[in-house]
């Protein structure tokens, strides 16, 4: 009685006391900032910093409706319209559906009830050409997607036999799911996979799954006329067994991260490429999470303080490098750093105090706007600062995968030493190449861990190779896509040293191939597959360049038999073929499968005839020029190519 009475009043009290208790746990936030731990993001220590927090704020206000706005502002534009600035209404329309919600969501949701793909979604522009590939859809990755099919069942049945809770479970899946990703309105690409965004839509789902299982029980009781209920406790069974044994045998390697210390090694060497006390400036999440990981869990190189340079942009954590252990000497006050905004800027010349305190004879550069080529942002001003402030009292570096542009011009006095460049107060050569030889090569003790600035100064000492690189020679361990695309730093590293042996620092050609034999050792390209043609295009000039044409022509011929290249990275192959190797017929093999694909390129065409002419066959190529003035009868370059080829048929 008291229930149906009182039953408006007990459903709003019992949903608002439910939504307390959901967003008191973000409380934990709140009380653990006020103990001022070290990694202390945003600083929600006060009310009104934890609702900024909560509202992220720091991320800026985007358009939840302007879809053309989010193509405009994606890096992989050109996946979706040859205009960025204006693209048509279908160009948009097939942006959103086929990015925002198939690739960003039916993507995601076949990976957990269907089956994920390996590498298989290639991304190619609107002209055809490959990009890269991701990780799509293989229907069949578990013989038969029961998952998704139960789900479709009890989908369906929730509805037949209670629609209004089959109604409530949808709003959750659609509010979690789909109205995420018109909320977001995401751009192309994200900086990494974000299939953990909709968890609560497949949980939803899940739901249906076991509300399948419960109908298909049903179903099969009344098939066979099972009282006693034998048969479906049989059939259930069996298929609850049936299901986790097919998904555990085909993805137990890749869940497993057994002997997989990729991360681990990666900040370890960031870490130990620092001389003691150093300070260094990191680009993102990828490069700065793992680094504190191993200070503040692993208590590894303490004393090196790690810049993050997305958030040097940001107030608290200016604060934190300036009182937190170990500080940073910057010379600002509280009000001085709330009060730090992007400021218009021209280009100008900047100097730097030397080690002898003279401005004179320290850095000397001009730094130009970074921001609209109007403004100069935080981040920019604070590396200033710290540059100055330091006094060349502790080392400063950037990690290597800071891009130009966020180095505020200082490249001249950069030296690359490994994962780092080591600022100068002087110009400098690009390459340390004792130092950085030392540092890329592993260390003969991988167990051994250097912990402190005093550790690494003794073992520094030893001239012995710092870096680890464990297991990533093991083709038992699996490596996914964002780790092999991570290795390509450590590739890069040694290629940078052997091309500078090559230019003459360090003439020798029998050490740069014992380096590339270490890289090859340390990351066999059947492990760790390049995924980069044009680093592997390197590496195959490099073995050139050092009289291995065998390696050469490997290296040419596994780029050229992949399914998915690049098309100017096949043009470059053919070029070599037929500049470096004068191998015509492979020439021409190369680029009658360019021009096969693309009739109405002239550089293709171009090639392949130059190809065909190199081998004599001066037939063929005049039949390629003949239909090509076909399509161009006003190419009066063609057309003078073509009275050459056939004065040279006719002598």
């Amino acid at each position: 009685c008291i229930k149906e009475k009182y039953y408006v009043g007990a459903t709003i009290f019992t949903s608002f006391f439910l939504v307390i208790i959901g967003y008191s746990t973000y409380a934990t936030i709140f009380i653990r900032a006020q103990q001022s731990p070290f990694i202390n993001e945003n600083d929600p220590s006060t009310l009104p910093k934890a609702i900024s927090y909560l509202n992220r704020e720091q991320y800026g206000d985007w358009s939840i409706t302007d879809r053309a706005q989010s193509l405009k502002n994606s890096s992989y534009a050109n996946r979706w319209t040859k205009n960025r600035q204006k693209p048509t209404s279908k160009e948009v329309t097939d942006f959103v559906i086929d990015y925002q919600f198939t690739e960003m969501y039916y993507r995601y949701f076949a990976w957990q009830f269907i089956g994920r793909g390996d590498n298989n979604w290639p991304l190619l522009t609107k002209n055809g050409n490959y990009i890269k590939s991701l990780d799509g859809i293989n229907p069949f990755r578990y013989t038969i997607p029961f998952a998704f099919l139960f789900g479709i069942i009890g989908f369906m049945y929730h509805f037949r036999r209670d629609w209004k809770r089959g109604l409530a479970v949808l709003s959750l899946f659609a509010a979690t799911g789909l109205m995420i990703i018109l909320y977001l309105n995401q751009y192309d690409p994200q900086p990494r996979e974000r299939d953990y965004s909709y968890v609560g839509s497949f949980f939803a789902f899940s739901i249906w799954i076991g509300i399948g299982l419960a109908g298909l029980s049903e179903f099969i009781q009344k098939l066979f006329n099972d009282k006693k209920g034998i048969s479906v406790i049989a059939s259930l069974c069996l298929i609850t067994i049936l299901m986790p044994i097919t998904m555990l045998n085909t993805d137990f390697k890749e869940h497993n991260r057994s002997g997989n210390y990729v991360a681990w090694d990666y900040a370890y060497n960031m870490l130990n490429s620092c001389d003691p006390f150093g300070i260094i400036f990191t680009n993102g999440d990828n490069d700065t999470f793992p680094l504190w990981y191993l200070q503040e869990v692993e208590g590894v190189r303490k004393d090196v303080r790690v810049v993050n340079l997305s958030l040097l942009n940001t107030d608290w954590y200016i604060k934190q490098l300036r009182d937190y252990d170990p500080p940073i000497p910057i010379q600002m006050n509280d009000n001085d750093i709330s009060n730090i905004a992007p400021m218009r800027w021209e280009p100008r010349e900047m100097k730097v105090a030397g080690l002898d305190g003279n401005i004179d004879t320290g850095l000397s550069w001009t730094l130009n706007p970074t921001y609209h080529n109007k403004f100069l942002r935080v981040q920019d001003i604070m590396i200033y600062r710290l540059i100055d402030a330091c006094k060349w009292k502790r080392p400063i570096y950037f990690a290597v995968t800071v891009s130009d542009d966020n180095r505020i011009g200082l490249d001249d006095y950069l030296q690359m030493e490994g994962m780092v460049f080591k600022l100068h107060p002087q110009k400098v050569t690009s390459i340390n190449y004792e130092k950085m030889k030392q540092n890329i090569l592993q260390s003969p003790d991988v167990d051994y861990i250097i912990r402190t600035p005093e550790q690494f100064t003794e073992y520094n000492a030893s001239g012995q190779g710092i870096y680890h690189y464990r297991n990533m020679n093991n083709p038992d361990v699996h490596f996914n896509f964002n780790i092999q695309r991570l290795v390509q730093n450590y590739r890069a590293s040694f290629l940078q040293l052997v091309i500078n042996s090559i230019n003459g620092n360090n003439n020798e050609k029998k050490e740069s191939i014992e380096i590339l034999n270490s890289m090859e050792e340390y990351f066999p390209s059947k492990t760790l597959p390049y995924n980069n043609d044009k680093l592997e295009l390197q590496v195959a000039q490099i073995y050139f360049m050092l009289g291995d044409e065998n390696e050469y022509r490997n290296r040419l011929k596994n780029i050229e038999e992949r399914d998915r290249v690049n098309s100017e990275t096949l043009l470059s192959v053919g070029q070599m073929y037929l500049q470096e190797l004068n191998d015509y017929p492979k020439a021409y093999d190369v680029f009658k499968r360019l021009y096969e694909k693309d009739p109405n390129n002239i550089e293709y065409m171009y090639a392949s005839v130059q190809s065909l002419a190199r081998m004599e066959k001066i037939n063929e190529a005049i039949k390629i020029l003949e239909n090509w003035l076909i399509k161009y009868p006003n190419d009066e370059q063609i057309k003078g190519l073509l009275n050459s080829l056939n004065e040279q048929l006719g002598s």
